[in-house]
């Protein structure tokens, strides 16, 4: 896949055979165990912004188009052989296009063939398990029913005679209303709420020094930011149009934050959390910063 336009031919045949089954590129992309921008860049023939290929290797990338190939349906050699190009193109330099609608259609009527006889397998399995489910609950019934009645009959008078009497609760005649010692007062619960919240707000005024993130394999647009925290904490986040939200979390709580990138992160201290931006898995830089800037990738999501 050295040449540009023999990549383009052959992202055009990949593209065809997936369009043709109705998979999208996510999905073909976990049939492979490749990122989305992967089969972007095998599909389109272009490599990814800034010019550099998400493949290590030419070899690799050959490697790659021949797997996706298969999983489509379809062999490498067949459709390629070892040359540049198909054996057949139009003078555009694309594969006859009608050999390509017939593959297209032979694969689609192959992927509603194999749909149809998965879902009469699943059909009569289900059926047969019902038959056998009620059988035998039909059995069970009549032969256990009168030992199973008399059981639940003798259970309910032992729950009757057997039931321990309530255990009276222990009240401070001096303090009838008072709160038990192991419950915290929920005046307490609220001015941690309020000191939480504080905190937060004042983070939005924080001006510190950014360290700056960039994703390295983005999958969608930089709408949002997703947060999970591993443990309480306290942050504000700004994003590109100077929209300000102060945040806080209790442990394995999650937020997403909708608006419009860059985004400004602000933490009082670092804790454990995970955050995702643009469908990728964002790691907070080493060093601590107080401050994070998540700047969207540009591309078509």
């Amino acid at each position: 896949m050295n040449n540009p336009s023999s990549d383009r031919s052959r992202g055009d045949l990949l593209r065809s055979l997936r369009e043709a089954q109705n998979l999208d590129v996510a999905e073909v992309a976990r049939l492979v165990n490749l990122s989305s921008g992967q089969v972007f860049e095998l599909e389109s023939g272009e490599l990814t912004l800034g010019g550099r290929s998400l493949f290590y290797t030419v070899a690799i990338k050959e490697k790659a188009a021949s797997k996706l190939a298969q999983v489509l349906g379809a062999d490498a050699k067949t459709l390629w052989g070892n040359q540049a190009l198909p054996a057949k193109h139009s003078k555009g330099g694309l594969p006859d296009l009608q050999i390509l609608d017939d593959l297209a259609d032979l694969l689609k009527k192959q992927s509603q063939a194999r749909e149809l006889s998965s879902g009469e397998r699943i059909f009569s399995w289900k059926w047969a398990t019902a038959l056998f489910a009620a059988l035998w609950l039909a059995g069970a019934v009549g032969f256990y029913g009168q030992a199973v009645t008399a059981w639940f009959q003798s259970q309910k008078i032992f729950e009757t005679f057997s039931a321990p009497a309530p255990t009276p609760v222990a009240v401070d005649a001096k303090s009838p209303d008072s709160t038990p010692s192991e419950v915290p007062p929920a005046h307490a619960v609220s001015q941690t709420s309020e000191m939480a919240a504080s905190v937060a707000e004042t983070l939005c005024d924080s001006q510190v020094s950014q360290t700056t993130v960039t994703p390295s394999q983005p999958s969608k647009a930089g709408n949002s930011v997703h947060l999970v925290a591993l443990e309480d904490l306290s942050m504000c986040i700004i994003d590109g149009a100077g929209k300000k939200t102060p945040l806080t979390l209790k442990a394995q709580e999650s937020k997403t934050i909708l608006g419009k990138s860059p985004w400004h992160l602000h933490i009082d201290k670092i804790v454990s959390m995970q955050m995702f931006f643009q469908g990728q898995k964002i790691y907070w830089p080493d060093g601590e910063p107080r401050a994070l800037l998540l700047k969207e990738v540009p591309g078509e999501y």
